[in-house]
């Protein structure tokens, strides 16, 4: 990872409500999570009991985050 700053963004879902204490979700969501980002991608994320997920990371990953969570959402 390149240094520099990192963006937040927030990243609606459309098709599901997600609760912090869903642990289905969260175990169908970071596998993806992992799959996706190796060790040298800093990020944090998380959902804010709401359908409203918050990432932070690199400029460069988020079109990878957007990708992911909306495949999420389907």
């Amino acid at each position: 990872m390149t240094l520099g700053y990192l963006e937040k963004r927030e990243i609606w879902l459309t098709n599901r409500l997600f609760i912090n204490t869903d642990t289905n979700k969260w175990g169908a969501l970071l596998p993806e999570v992992n799959k996706a980002f190796d060790d040298s991608h800093w990020r944090s994320f998380y959902f804010p009991e709401t359908n409203k997920f918050e990432v932070t990371a690199t400029p460069a990953d988020m079109p990878k985050w957007e990708k992911l969570i909306s495949d999420f959402d389907r």
